[in-house]
């Protein structure tokens, strides 16, 4: 959530794709309250992705 808050700095930086991110983020088995909070987070990403991520994320 700090990175999203960053605008995606530390993604950028790294050259952390938004798939790469989802993929292993949906490997964790979590609670399921901090699931949810993981799902509506991700649908602010995704919406974002381009700004977040790089022009390389268009979609």
């Amino acid at each position: 959530m700090n990175i999203y808050l960053d605008e995606g700095r530390s993604w950028r930086k790294h050259k952390i794709k938004f798939d790469m991110l989802v993929e292993v983020k949906n490997k964790v088995v979590i609670n399921k309250d901090v699931q949810k909070v993981w799902e509506g987070l991700v649908e602010l990403v995704e919406k974002r992705k381009t700004e977040l991520f790089g022009e390389n994320e268009g979609g």
